[in-house]
């Protein structure tokens, strides 16, 4: 692993002491605040490595009121582009709909540093569906873009996945999710893991992902990802 990426990953949780420390605070006021930080040895986004085979260190910050809620995510990348991170900021809403949990949300992605010319920022529509049985969870997720970063034209990603609750700590899960891209480059990605709760707030899953189209290149090949996760 990297110095930078060892850095990073000290840097991000360092942090998120702090912010840890802001959200306790502002616990009694009129929004609910929380957010994630997590680690990987690699970090993957429909089914694909963003960062080439690289460790990742994420972090996200939530404001919600009812059904309402908005935030920011930042985390390291390693684009074809030339850009060394991303910065997302997003809003929507979410709710309950005859026992279904329902999301829909609209996102602003920007990649840091990238060549000059290219383009570096684009826009995502997210929907989300799922319904949990016992113990037992399946979710649907859709993702639309009209014009995404770099030569990417309209994007779709639909992803059908699976979890199940074994007990208080494990839970695995699996998922399978359709790229569709314009110009094409399509592909079918899957993946199946087990993830265990350390506490309330912290856990470790471990992730097996593979697609169907290795001869697109590194990051569409199989691979193994340990990622460390902290609620706060």
């Amino acid at each position: 692993m990297r110095k930078a990426s060892l850095l990073l990953i000290a840097t991000t949780f360092g942090a998120s002491l702090g912010v840890t420390s802001v959200v306790q605070a502002a616990e009694s006021g009129p929004f609910d605040i929380g957010g994630q930080v997590s680690i990987g040895n690699d970090g993957v986004v429909k089914g694909v490595s963003e960062t080439n085979g690289n460790a990742q260190a994420v972090g996200t910050l939530t404001v919600s009121k009812g059904m309402f809620f908005a935030g920011t995510k930042v985390k390291n990348v390693k684009g074809s582009d030339g850009s060394d991170a991303q910065t997302q900021l997003f809003a929507g809403i979410k709710g309950d709909i005859a026992g279904f949990k329902t999301g829909l949300q609209f996102l602003y992605k920007a990649n840091q540093n990238a060549r000059p010319g290219v383009d570096d920022d684009f826009y995502e529509w997210q929907g989300d569906i799922s319904r949990t049985v016992d113990k037992t969870t399946v979710k649907y997720t859709t993702v639309y873009s009209a014009d995404s970063s770099g030569s990417t034209k309209e994007a779709w990603w639909h992803d059908l996945g699976v979890s199940q609750k074994l007990n208080t700590k494990w839970t695995v899960s699996g998922s399978v999710g359709l790229r569709r891209v314009t110009p094409k480059k399509d592909y079918t990605a899957y993946n199946l893991g087990a993830t265990y709760a350390l506490n309330k707030t912290t856990s470790l899953d471990m992730r097996y992902y593979d697609t169907d189209k290795h001869e697109y290149g590194k990051r569409f090949g199989d691979r193994v990802v340990l990622t460390l996760s902290r609620k706060f």
